[in-house]
């Protein structure tokens, strides 16, 4: 019975995850840069503001800008809720903002292949999460 109360929860969990690789994405992807070369690195946020579709009555990042020089090290810090996950999800282009834009060496994210920028910006998290 104990295999059978397994079988049950996997096959429950499988429905789960066909039905969001069925989700048809939002985004819509128009450009296709890719460089030559590898990226030096350099990340420029510019004004950026942003809110999630979800809740577009909380503001997460308000005209937020800053510069990371290639070879820096940066650490995001602040209290919970206060943007540095949504700043990570912008740059992987998982969301628009809503204002301002987000620049990798001084090139518009949105100009470059969508594939091609998760191939080359990664994030590894600090918390770990099994599957």
């Amino acid at each position: 019975t104990s295999v059978y109360t397994g079988l049950m929860s996997a096959a429950g969990a499988s429905e789960k995850v066909f039905e969001y690789l069925e989700i048809k994405p939002t985004l819509q992807i128009t450009r296709s840069y890719e460089p030559d070369t590898l990226l030096s690195g350099a990340i420029e946020f510019r004004n950026v503001t942003f809110t999630y579709p979800t809740r577009p009555e909380t503001p997460v990042l308000k005209s937020i800008s800053f510069n990371v020089k290639p070879g820096e090290v940066v650490a995001l810090v602040g209290p919970s809720g206060s943007g540095k996950s949504s700043c990570i999800s912008l740059l992987e282009r998982f969301y628009l903002p809503d204002k301002g834009e987000i620049l990798v060496d001084c090139i518009p994210i949105n100009d470059y292949n969508h594939k091609y920028i998760h191939r080359v910006i990664a994030l590894v998290g600090q918390e770990p999460v099994l599957y």
